[in-house]
């Protein structure tokens, strides 16, 4: 599955974090600086894996499982909140 950012979902950088905002069901999510990352690689089509990869070679210490893992439960926590679209 690819995913990529729902296009009504505002996003406002605010330091080290970002602020997601979804007017259509009036959601406000506070990302910390991974998850903020994570969002601005989805400006594009991809996989839990590409984002997993991307991580791995951006941060420091991140262990490959773990990070597949939070990956993915980050994306189901926005595709949840209807922030992510999701592509077959």
């Amino acid at each position: 599955m690819r995913y990529r950012r729902a296009p009504a979902v505002e996003a406002a950088p605010m330091q080290d974090e970002t602020i997601l905002y979804h007017p259509g069901t009036n959601r406000f999510c506070l990302l910390n600086p991974v998850a903020a990352f994570l969002w601005d690689r989805l400006g594009d089509p991809c996989t839990a894996s590409q984002l997993a990869a991307a991580v791995r070679e951006s941060f420091d210490n991140v262990d490959a499982a773990q990070a597949q893992r939070d990956i993915e439960d980050v994306l189901q926590r926005f595709t949840d909140l209807a922030f992510v679209q999701v592509e077959a």
